[in-house]
């Protein structure tokens, strides 16, 4: 169980460091829900829907990642790290052409 309270944490910014530092004492459980918090405190900030959609790829939800990523690209459509993640959930769920362009975005905006 995660050691912070939608009490403790006030803003998106502290609820995404705490998901990274959750998942780097390997607790993704956590992670997601910091991630999860960051979503609902600050629901148009592309950079929080795109790490809950990379831990929710993480768990094997590529429903959800996918869900997650489009919202996190409509808020940062420039977020060339997103649209990455964007075309390996894609290729998992056997969409290979429009991940082909996800895969080309995301390499032509962080050349």
């Amino acid at each position: 169980m995660a050691d912070w309270t939608l009490d403790s944490i006030q803003t998106a910014s502290e609820a995404m460091a705490e998901s990274y530092y959750q998942q780097s004492r390997h607790n993704l459980e956590a992670a997601r829900e910091a991630a999860r918090l960051a979503v609902r405190l600050s629901p148009q900030n592309g950079y929080a829907w795109t790490r809950l959609g990379e831990l929710e790829f993480s768990f094997g939800r590529a429903a959800r990642a996918l869900e997650a990523l489009e919202n996190g690209l409509t808020f940062t459509p420039r977020n060339a790290q997103a649209h990455a993640l964007h075309g390996f959930v894609l290729s998992a769920r056997n969409r290979i052409t429009e991940a082909q362009a996800a895969f080309e975005t995301a390499t032509q905006l962080d050349g």
